[in-house]
């Protein structure tokens, strides 16, 4: 069998759609009085909603404004209303605001405007604006451009509204649109070629693509619907965009006579040019009566299809409208506001609707749930159809290792949104082994095995996929057990693991460790100490081997500090009698304004606040010198202990015996470096020294030498912190000597 490099949990969805109407999920009631409504949901970034709306305040029906949001179940995190208690005010639309907060519009009190309110996260009220000229006016919809200001969209003194805000509610533009009476804008989109706007333009439905620059008219259109007989009245009442263009909905009304109208429900769908691609209408209950059908609220779902909702007077109550993607009728479902036996609430009206990420359907508008008083509603529905539900499956890890001639129990709880009956069908390599919910396998091979688990419900699959490693020996655990670890400098940690294998087979154990301090393996044991007294990234690797077979687990080890390095590197040194050494300590962040330094020589606290420091030792003996590093609340510490020796003839004579004859350009150190690198040269006479650094590219960089230097060992330091991180090199010219070194600056 092909080993298998990649688990599969895949959901396939049948071709056949089903016709079952979804029942509802949950239903949920807001505000606390009969007249209280929502008219808008929005579908939070932490996945809950926010709904807006009207809420009575008075007996005299007096109504303010009202924001409502909630966690994802429907739970309130806050429910505020805004406005004069003397005026009504409601509110049509909200979104969420990509900085936080929500802004909604609506309208303020007769004679009406457009009226707009932001406020923030937990529901204070940032600002209240009118726009417009007050007369009649009404904000029905509100987008966040990409630009990061906001548009409004309605009517204002019986025209067509745009207008361009900033966060502040500041005017950057506003236009009025329509040659014919009573224009009015219900809702909009932002496109690749302008912000497109639906409503209603007299008796016909009106589309505008407008600039979003100054709100220009693009191109606009008129729509009416198919049935052209008698005197019609069409509007818009919501868009959505959809592959290859968008899809409105609202009323077909055709005018007949004793002040009756025939409605059909109506869905249009156009291409990004206003092109129709379909036009349906639906009668769906009684055909007459005036203003007895309306399609409000429209969303897209995930099989490309769509829902409208609204509210159907002939059958009082609200409705959901259930088409495909070529606009055919799938199904559509009544909510009578006196019947709530089935449901377990009921619901005059729905206004609006968003998709959950589930696939199902939210709904928001006027009912009751239960046995109270009707208020504002929120009803979740499930989706019309959906994969069955894995709610558990044994065992728990999709992929995993076994040893050969193990036997091992497979098992998978689900469940069916719509309670369809499942059926399992249980694979293991080319053969069905069950049927059940559950199955046990018995692995007589060596190598990677699959089991697969398909639960089928009518219309769709969900699958369930098992890679099992069948081996003679693995490891089984491992201590520590998290793989990505985080440490201080100087800390010890004990590694080790445990080996499952089949009775009477010999491996070996081999360790490995990666990182600053050097690459470096050796064999052992099944636990190894670790001491890690360098910062930075280390990996640790323990093997099981059994002649070309092998198994590991691997530990990335990240070890921190205030400090990146420091010199001597060597913490036990030696030197001779009136010898005078430096010593310093390299910090990561060297221009950090909270560093600060304390030098000790045996405990004694040595005058200086510096990185680096030069002691002289003019007496014999062994000495340990001390640097405290602070960073804020952060210390580190480096300890040396210097071993001072008496000078000597026959040692001196031994020394001098060993010194180079010709100049030595020693490795740059530390290296890699974080700011500061020390690059010490020895001279076997005085002479004329050139060092300098050369970026990658051959260019010279910083020149640090120039002239003649004396005798001996000496140290220069080069202060990169201005420089880009990379690879830089150090040339040296002393006499006819030329040296090069590379060092690597990192960040």
């Amino acid at each position: 069998m092909n080993q298998v490099r990649a688990l599969i949990f895949c959901i396939a969805i049948s071709t056949v759609i089903a016709s079952a109407q979804p029942p509802p999920e949950w239903a949920r009631n807001y505000g606390d009085q009969f007249n209280d409504f929502l008219r808008d949901v929005y579908l939070t970034a932490d996945g809950g909603y926010a709904m807006c709306g009207r809420k009575q305040i008075n007996e005299n029906n007096a109504g303010s404004a009202w924001i409502v949001v909630t966690d994802i179940a429907g739970n309130v995190i806050f429910s505020n209303d805004y406005g004069d208690l003397e005026e009504r005010e409601q509110l049509w639309t909200i979104i969420e605001v990509e900085g936080g907060g929500f802004i909604a519009g609506g309208h303020g009190d007769r004679p009406w405007s457009v009226w707009v309110l932001r406020v923030n996260a937990l529901g204070d009220e940032i600002w209240r604006r009118n726009f417009g000229e007050r007369e009649n006016g009404r904000c029905h919809a509100v987008i966040e451009l990409k630009a990061g200001t906001f548009l409004i969209a309605g009517q204002d003194n019986r025209q067509g509204y745009l207008a361009n805000i900033n966060d502040q509610g500041g005017v950057i533009w506003e236009r009025w649109y329509g040659d014919r009476d009573a224009v009015t804008f219900y809702s909009m989109r932002e496109t690749d070629n302008g912000i497109l706007v639906a409503g209603t333009g007299g008796e016909d439905a009106y589309l505008v693509m407008a600039s979003p620059e100054d709100g220009e008219v693009v191109w606009d259109s008129f729509y009416q619907s198919q049935h052209m007989e008698g005197e019609q009245y069409n509007s818009f009442r919501s868009i959505i965009s959809c592959e290859g263009g968008f899809v409105m909905v609202g009323t077909d009304q055709m005018r007949m006579e004793n002040n009756n109208s025939a409605n059909w429900y109506w869905f249009v769908r156009i291409d990004q040019n206003g092109n129709t691609i379909w036009n349906q209408s639906f009668e769906l209950g009684e055909l007459v009566g005036r203003g007895s059908k309306w399609v409000w609220g429209l969303t897209g779902l995930p099989d490309g299809g769509f829902a409208g909702v609204g509210w159907d007077w002939s059958n009082n109550g609200a409705i959901i409208i259930r088409i495909d993607s070529a606009g055919n009728l799938m199904w559509s479902r009544n909510y009578p506001r006196d019947d709530q036996n089935q449901n377990g609430f009921h619901a005059g009206f729905f206004w609006n609707a968003v998709t959950t990420p589930d696939g199902g359907i939210l709904a928001v508008g006027g009912g009751s749930v239960g046995n109270e008083r009707g208020n504002g509603i929120l009803v979740k529905l499930v989706p019309d159809y959906s994969a069955p539900h894995i709610l558990s499956i044994i065992p728990d890890t999709f992929e995993f290792k076994t040893l050969l001639g193990d036997t091992i129990l497979f098992a998978v709880e689900a469940t069916d949104l719509q309670n369809d009956e499942l059926s399992y069908i249980w694979t293991f390599g080319e053969d069905t082994v069950s049927t059940d919910t559950s199955t046990v396998v018995h692995f007589e091979e060596l190598g990677d095995q699959i089991i697969e688990c398909s639960v089928s419900d009518i219309d769709q699959t969900v699958s369930v996929q098992w890679l099992i490693h069948v081996k003679e020996f693995y490891i089984d655990q491992f201590s520590p057990g998290s793989t990505d670890l985080e440490i201080r400098r100087n800390s010890s940690i004990d590694f080790e693991h445990h080996v499952r294998a089949i009775e009477g087979i010999e491996f070996d154990y081999r360790w490995e460790h990666f990182g600053r301090g050097g690459n470096y393996e050796f064999e052992g044991e099944d636990s190894v100490r670790f001491d890690f007294d360098l910062t930075g990234d280390h990996v640790i690797r323990a093997f099981v081997v059994r002649n070309n077979l092998r198994d590991r687990v691997e530990w990335d080890v990240n070890v921190q500090s205030i400090l990146w390095w420091w010199w001597p590197h060597e913490l036990n040194v030696s030197a001779h009698i009136d010898t005078t050494m430096i010593f310093e300590v390299f910090p990561f962040s060297e221009e950090s304004d909270s560093l600060g330094y304390s030098w000790l020589i045996n405990n004694e606290v040595i005058d200086s606040d510096s990185s680096s420091i030069e002691i002289p030792f003019p007496e014999i003996g062994e000495f340990e010198i001390a640097a405290f590093v602070r960073e804020g609340i952060e210390a580190d510490t480096i300890r040396w202990t210097v071993n001072i020796l008496e000078r000597s003839f026959t040692a001196e004579f031994a020394d001098l015996a060993k010194l180079p004859s010709s100049p030595v350009l020693f490795p740059p150190s530390p290296n890699p470096f974080n700011s500061t690198v020390r690059l010490s040269i020895y001279l076997p006479r005085e002479d004329l020294v050139l060092l300098s650094v050369f970026d990658i590219n051959g260019r010279e960089v910083s020149r640090l030498v120039n002239g003649k230097v004396g005798i001996g060992n000496q140290t220069f330091v080069w202060y990169a912190s201005g420089f880009p991180a990379g690879v830089y090199i150090v040339r040296m010219y002393a006499g006819d000597v030329s040296k090069m070194m590379k060092v690597v600056l990192v960040r």
